[in-house]
């Protein structure tokens, strides 16, 4: 098991060092502007990072559609968009990614690479052909069950094994939360807790606001998502006349929510505002209530969300499920309720709107329990776990698989 040592890691190298700054290889299937927790996660410890002054990161993700790569500069980070050839539920898939992150991997010669899962695939890659660079592999998902039909569901079979070798060839595996981390014991893998974290600015405004009767409901409205539980939500209002609803997101499924809105008789109570992030998403909370987070299964490992409405000042309900309940202290940072009941979720809107003392001190107690957890304090322990594997060689599994160099890229590929 890795431990890391109190206080900042005096051990790694500044700009001015001889040797000069770390170098970080981040590897995720999507990233921004894509918005998601996951890619938010991962940019925003990049960022921490660089502002460091001791790392420099190059990003690898998806791109468009095709053989073609490209790449870029953006709040220096240096990101690479891989092609992909075709999507199975939420994974982008192409055959050439091993051969095109192994070439990236010996041009750029990371001295660390950190992974994100559990969308399969383009991770996995990373993993397997890292050769001699200590990989750290981020887990964001106690489970990959999504009640998406018997194809997923063999598909998600299939995937086990490969999936228990990539563990095995990490250096470490960090798990988003305590629950998660509890999830993966099972693998051979050393397991570190490493949480989602906060920019500064989420912290603004100092003072709590006002009391609100609208509650924010963030998720990307799409079919792979249906799982996040906005039906239940929708169906809540029904229970809570004196709520109103507000829906940040976007997807294929958002015409089916406004339909069934419209079917429940509460679309006057809910606004569709699509896609928010930075300054619209923290107005937002601002101006409502509280957050909902009502999922139906364990997926959602640590929602980002969560930290921010506590930054806000504001309270959460969310549903009693997976990590939700060791992550909320009920009645104290927020409400634990029933997973799909709607009529219980909409009796935890109407507490909140009748007894506003109660929702501000709960809001209060949750921007207590998240003032320290920003990503400068991350951005200094992920260097302190990074330096105990930095000069090691990679751990190996007994059938790590590596393109040779003859194989180098397949034919027709460009980048």
């Amino acid at each position: 098991m890795m431990t890391a040592l109190a206080g900042r890691p005096a051990d790694l190298p500044n700009q001015d060092s001889p040797v000069g700054r770390r170098r970080l290889m981040l590897v995720l299937p999507y990233f921004a502007p894509h918005v998601g927790g996951v890619e938010q996660f991962a940019r925003q410890l990049g960022l921490a990072l660089v502002a460091t002054q001791r790392w420099e990161v190059h990003v690898v993700t998806s791109g468009d559609r095709g053989w073609r790569t490209r790449s870029s500069r953006q709040d220096g980070l240096t990101i690479s968009r891989l092609g992909w050839w075709w999507r199975f539920s939420y994974t982008p898939v192409s055959p050439a990614w091993p051969w095109q992150i192994r070439r990236l991997i010996r041009q750029w010669r990371p001295d660390l690479i950190n992974a994100h899962s559990p969308v399969p695939l383009m991770a996995d890659c990373a993993v397997l052909v890292a050769g001699p660079v200590p990989v750290f592999l981020t887990y964001h998902a106690a489970t990959l069950q999504k009640d998406s039909g018997p194809v997923f569901e063999l598909a998600r079979r299939l995937y086990s094994p490969l999936q228990a070798a990539v563990f095995r060839r990490c250096a470490a595996v960090l798990a988003v939360s305590e629950y998660v981390r509890a999830s993966l014991q099972p693998l051979d893998a050393p397991l570190v807790t490493f949480s989602n974290a906060l920019d500064p600015g989420a912290f603004l405004p100092e003072t709590p606001p006002g009391a609100s009767d609208r509650f924010l409901f963030m998720a990307r409205l799409n079919r792979e998502h249906s799982w996040k539980g906005l039906d239940h939500v929708l169906r809540a209002l029904q229970f809570a006349p004196e709520a109103r609803l507000v829906v940040g997101g976007d997807g294929d499924m958002r015409p089916h929510y406004q339909t069934v809105a419209r079917q429940l008789g509460v679309d006057d109570r809910v606004d569709f505002l699509g896609s928010i992030d930075g300054d619209a998403k923290r107005e937002t909370l601002l101006s409502c209530a509280a957050l909902i987070a009502y999922p139906t299964t364990s997926n959602d490992a640590f929602p980002t969300v969560l930290l921010e409405a506590w930054a806000a000042w504001r309270p959460v309900i969310v549903s009693d499920i997976g990590p939700m309940p060791s992550l909320v202290d009920d009645g104290v940072t927020g409400l634990v309720v029933e997973p799909a009941e709607p009529a219980v979720l909409g009796a935890a809107m109407r507490q909140i709107c009748h007894d506003p003392d109660s929702a501000a001190r709960m809001g209060r107690a949750g921007r207590d329990s998240v003032s320290d957890l920003t990503w400068e304090n991350q951005a200094f322990r992920f260097e302190e776990l990074a330096a105990e594997v930095i000069g090691t060689p990679a751990l190996r599994a007994r059938w790590a698989w590596r393109p040779s160099r003859r194989a180098e890229a397949p034919p027709g590929s460009r980048s």
